[in-house]
């Protein structure tokens, strides 16, 4: 948790931390505590300190729902929660541990060094006097190449004798902070620099990075790689290997040190700046190569999550606009971060938030791709409508193609779910028109995306050939291209939904069946999407035991987004209604209606096929009293409740 500055991410973090796969798209402790109900784990929850009475709630919660989960916290204080049993680590062996652990470190540093009897004595010394604690002794190891025992053992004497030292700190904190700031002090100038601004970054940082946020008038870009190696060999600084990419952080402890010491230098606000502006250039240069840039060419992106989100807070939090705009670019370039770990929900609401704060007079190009972004999260509800009109006006005014070709785009199939067909297809007519003013773009998966999007349009149309045409040349489009995620979730999926409405079920089972096994299948959203499709094209065959096996998986993915939970409780109470369990079937219906009545939600074509699955079969019930009770009760259902009820739905279905 050593990231994080906001206890609002608590969940997010546990969320893609666990594994089994799951996914950052968790808004409350409550959304992790459901998928890890039925799970037996052990969770580690490491650097509490910082956001201990959060932390204690969150752990309260999970205990409490969870019974098969156990936690294992790191703090600098207990979490004083019921059923808590706390173990206060000891220092090492001062007679042993501690004294290997400083020679290990010692020769690591310098190969050269030679211990014997007599130098030992001083080793036992300095460990003693740093209380064997590992951190502390680690970085004071460190700098025996440069110092020397002797010297070390003194400059330890003099700094620990400071008066200055805090003393609301505990004794062990206090020597390891007068442990950091005695190494800090023995750097040169320009180490001290790099450390400070280096603890802007959250969750760790890349070379390239680093020289970007950290060049300054009086540290050269050229400079930050010697300097970085230094700071590793002082243990200041920590190095990891993942493949071929090398990451950077600093300890909680160094971190935290080094955030106090950029706030006292009066650079912080430069320092957040330049590393909100890394990423904004980042996003920018993203969102201007989305037609080349594969799915998978994006992997690099993922570790900046922590950087992402500190970067997006400070900036909405920034008092001037200028700085506040680098949060949009960050936001809209970004966004594929949210959608390959599941969190189009956290996604949604850091649009929303920017639309509120960021001004559309200074910021219309960055407002408009806010809005275009927004309509895409919320394109089944009907109060996106009012964000089209807005979006439609600003980049009329702005009249850049791209961004225009962007937005009509999506707003073929926006406009086609909510029944706006002659909008959709002057949507479609605009987006053609920029096409055919940039030849270039035919070979493009832009233009694979126009083509999947008026591919639904001719679906609810029912011009079935002609969908299947765009769908083909889209697949063609962006196989040429190497975009194969492109292919499976966009492609695949729609064509599912198409040989659903042509009445031939099993193909399109078979597609989504594919989806699965395809080399993309364990990504969030593709599971999430082809488990969905399976679960109600098996109950539309009649494969009750089918369905509520697929439903089951849908349960426990990370994903919670509107349209997700409606369809998982639709799944779950027509198995149930078809096993003869009406009750529970009803409750769900009742609750799904009324959740999406509230938000003007329209389902798609295929959650269609399966409600008046459910319908139907109510209606034949000759219990209607007690269906229309049940429903009137899960009309006032909250969520935890209705999952709950979708868990006995599917118990029930599968117990005839």
């Amino acid at each position: 948790l050593a990231p994080l500055t906001d206890s609002a991410f608590i969940p997010a973090k546990i969320a893609s931390s666990v594994r089994p796969v799951f996914s950052e798209s968790a808004t409350t402790i409550a959304d992790v505590a459901r998928v890890l109900a039925s799970r037996h784990t052990l969770i580690v929850l490491d650097n509490c300190e910082h956001l201990v009475a959060e932390v204690s709630e969150a752990v309260d919660v999970l205990l409490s729902l969870c019974p098969r989960v156990t936690i294992l916290a790191t703090s600098r204080e207990p979490l004083n929660i019921a059923g808590e049993f706390v173990y206060r680590l000891p220092a090492l062996s001062l007679a042993d541990d501690a004294v290997q652990l400083f020679v290990q470190r010692a020769e690591a540093a310098d190969p050269s060094i030679v211990f014997d009897e007599a130098n030992l004595a001083a080793v036992a010394t300095i460990v003693r006097r740093l209380d064997g604690i590992p951190l502390a002794i680690e970085i004071a190891a460190a700098q025996l190449p440069m110092v020397g025992l002797q010297a070390l053992e003194a400059h330890l004497d003099g700094h620990f004798n400071i008066p200055a030292l805090r003393r609301d700190l505990p004794a062990r904190q206090q020597t390891t902070v007068a442990t950091i700031r005695w190494s800090y002090d023995l750097l040169a100038p320009d180490e001290r620099e790099l450390l400070r601004s280096a603890s802007i970054f959250s969750g760790g940082f890349t070379l390239a990075a680093a020289e970007t946020v950290c060049e300054s008038a009086s540290l050269e870009r050229s400079s930050v790689l010697p300097l970085l190696s230094s700071l590793v060999n002082k243990s200041l600084v920590q190095a990891e290997r993942a493949g071929e990419r090398v990451r950077y952080r600093l300890l909680d402890s160094v971190r935290s040190f080094g955030v106090q010491l950029l706030r006292e230098s009066g650079d912080e606000t430069n320092v957040a700046r330049a590393h909100a502006r890394w990423l904004a250039t980042i996003g920018e240069r993203l969102h201007l190569r989305y037609d080349v840039t594969p799915w998978e060419d994006l992997a690099w992106l993922m570790p900046e999550i922590d950087n992402i989100r500190s970067a997006i807070r400070w900036s909405l939090d920034a008092e001037s606009q200028d700085d506040r705009g680098y949060a949009g670019h960050i936001i809209v370039g970004c966004s594929s971060v949210w959608e390959r770990i599941g969190g189009l929900e956290e996604h949604r609401r850091w649009v929303e938030m920017a639309l509120e704060r960021i001004d559309e007079a200074q910021h219309p190009r960055v407002v408009a791709r806010l809005l275009r972004d927004l309509i895409a999260r919320a394109f089944y509800e009907t109060g996106t409508l009012f964000a089209i009109e807005r979006a439609v006006a600003l980049n009329d005014r702005i009249d850049d193609p791209d961004d225009i070709l962007d937005l009509h785009s999506g707003l073929i199939s926006t406009y086609a779910v909510h029944g706006m067909f002659e909008d959709a297809e002057r949507s479609a007519q605009r987006a053609a028109a920029v096409v055919a003013m940039k030849p270039e773009l035919l070979t493009s998966v832009r233009y694979a995306v126009v083509l999947a999007h008026r591919s639904t349009l001719r679906k609810i149309q029912g011009r079935i050939d002609e969908a299947r045409a765009d769908l083909v040349a889209a697949e063609a489009i962006a196989r040429a291209c190497g975009d194969r995620y492109f292919v499976i979730l966009h492609c695949w999926s729609r064509l599912c939904t198409i040989e659903l409405v042509a009445g031939n079920l099993e193909r399109a089972l078979e597609i989504a069946e594919q989806m699965l096994a395809s080399e993309h299948g364990p990504f969030e959203l593709i599971t999430e999407e082809s488990l969905r499709i399976v679960g109600g094209l098996r109950l539309l065959l009649g494969d009750v035991d089918g369905a509520v096996e697929a439903v089951r998986e849908i349960l426990d993915l990370p994903r919670y987004d509107t349209m997700w939970f409606n369809s998982t409780c639709v799944y779950a109470a027509t198995a149930a209604a078809l096993r003869g369990h009406i009750a529970v079937a009803a409750r769900l219906s009742g609750f799904v209606r009324a959740r999406e009545d509230r938000t003007g939600f329209r389902p798609g074509l295929g959650r269609k096929s399966v409600d008046e699955l459910l319908r139907t079969t109510l209606a034949e019930h000759p219990q209607q009293d007690l269906i229309a009770s049940a429903g009137a009760d899960g009309g006032r259902m909250t969520e935890d409740e209705a999952l709950l009820e979708t868990r006995a739905a599917l118990d029930a279905a599968s117990a005839h």
